[in-house]
């Protein structure tokens, strides 16, 4: 039997710390991203989507410019009565529909109000939000606040699951 040189046990050493060593690095690197912190307000500004529905359906929550960092861990302390824009592209209807929203006094679920022409767009006045992670939220439209604040709303048939889009 004949004995590898000892540069070739070093290199097989080393590729072998490598093969170990990088998978394992990225795992650290991995478990040390901070999940978004749900409680700071517009945490749901972004674009979602809802995998069942329309081809290139979309609905983006955009946080307005200007306002402040919240003040308190209490997303309802931070976000009632906060306004912005949202976007419906081919979500109701084709084409894209853009809106102001106002987050009415509402924790769970989020209740936000759409202004500034949803009348006769085909677009409900209200939707509930609730996060059920980073990724994913549920939702689901009412034409008046009463309807959106009833329990059990957020599990009727009607509900879409949003997904974050890219």
């Amino acid at each position: 039997m004949t004995r590898r040189a000892p540069h070739r046990r070093r290199l097989l050493w080393l590729w072998l710390a490598f093969i170990v060593c990088v998978p394992l690095l990225f795992w650290a690197l991995m478990a040390w991203q901070e999940p978004l912190d749900q409680h700071e307000p517009y945490w749901f500004a972004g674009t979602w989507q809802a995998p069942e529905g329309r081809p290139g359906n979309q609905i983006t929550f955009e946080r307005p410019d200007g306002v402040p960092e919240p003040s308190s861990p209490q997303m309802p302390a931070t976000i009632n009565g906060s306004t912005g824009k949202v976007i419906f592209s081919n979500f109701f209807e084709d084409g894209t529909v853009r809106l102001d929203w106002r987050a009415d006094d509402s924790d769970d679920p989020l209740v936000l109000h759409f202004t500034g022409g949803s009348a006769g767009t085909g677009i409900p006045a209200y939707a509930a939000l609730r996060f059920i992670d980073d990724h994913n939220m549920q939702i689901r439209f009412a034409n008046d606040a009463q309807t959106v604040r009833r329990p059990g709303f957020l599990s009727g048939d009607s509900a879409h699951i949003l997904t974050r889009w890219p």
